[in-house]
């Protein structure tokens, strides 16, 4: 199933018209456990164990080279730490209560390739008016 391309009024209006943002709306989410399912129907070869276990590693390394101050490249992902917060001076010091440390994460060669050749096609979803939706009731008066 085609991913959906839904559009929402945005609060930014541009020379005085109004504009909309564009939002996909994926058919379903996969788990890792779901990948690792794929993975095993399309390579026999490897079984589930050993594909779980190259995972783990993998993430293990990655969040290891992270916390070391490194930059890490992959061909699907590139993955570095980010600094949040307003700093008042270059010489102020980190300070944990209006600083945070995060991760940012972009796109690798490999999926940008694969987005730009066009593999990617939209079916165009309902444009959204973003209203208060009600998740549950409760009568506190009887």
């Amino acid at each position: 199933m085609k991913p959906k391309l839904n559009l929402v009024k945005s609060s930014y209006k541009a020379e005085g018209e109004e504009t909309y943002h564009g939002m996909i709306q994926h058919s379903e989410t996969l788990t890792q456990e779901d990948l690792l399912d794929e993975m095993e129907w399309h390579n026999s070869t490897l079984t589930k164990t050993n594909m779980r276990a190259f995972l783990e590693s993998h993430e293990k390394t990655i969040i290891h080279a992270l916390l070391q101050g490194k930059r890490v490249v992959t061909n699907l992902v590139h993955y570095k730490l980010s600094a949040k917060g307003t700093f008042t001076d270059e010489n102020e010091p980190f300070d944990e209560m209006r600083h945070s440390v995060g991760a940012s994460v972009s796109q690798g060669p490999l999926l940008r390739q694969a987005i730009n050749n066009k593999t990617v096609s939209l079916k165009r979803g309902q444009t959204i008016k973003p209203t208060p939706r009600l998740d549950s009731y409760t009568n506190l008066h009887n």
